[in-house]
């Protein structure tokens, strides 16, 4: 007996798993057969209409926001250091990282140093 791909969904319709099960194996509510054992899938939302998938715009703007943070995270040693080069344009940047996700430009358009 040969194998066949399985992908599992959570209630919102997340990949959670791609797993490798028997021929024969009685799929269950929340999964469907794949093509091929693709874990890059995994994480993403699957759009019935096209077939795809992909990141939903609240899981983009999560990760847009967790990346935000990073970045406010990395910097903020560097506003300690009184002869920081630059610091006015690091103060700047900062500031559009904590405005950004009230902006147009979020998700789509990160801030940038000097920007």
């Amino acid at each position: 007996m040969s194998n066949v791909n399985v992908i599992t969904f959570d209630e919102n319709g997340v990949c959670v798993s791609v797993k490798s099960v028997k021929e024969g194996y009685v799929l269950q509510a929340n999964e469907m057969l794949a093509e091929g054992f693709d874990t890059s899938i995994m994480g993403k939302t699957y759009d019935s209409e096209s077939g795809t998938f992909a990141f939903s715009q609240a899981q983009i703007k999560d990760q847009e926001r967790a990346w935000r943070n990073k970045e406010l995270a990395r910097t903020d040693t560097l506003m300690l250091l009184p002869d920081y080069p630059n610091k006015e344009a690091l103060t700047v940047y900062r500031q559009a990282l904590r405005d950004w996700t009230s902006t147009d430009a979020f998700p789509d358009t990160r801030p940038t140093l000097g920007g």
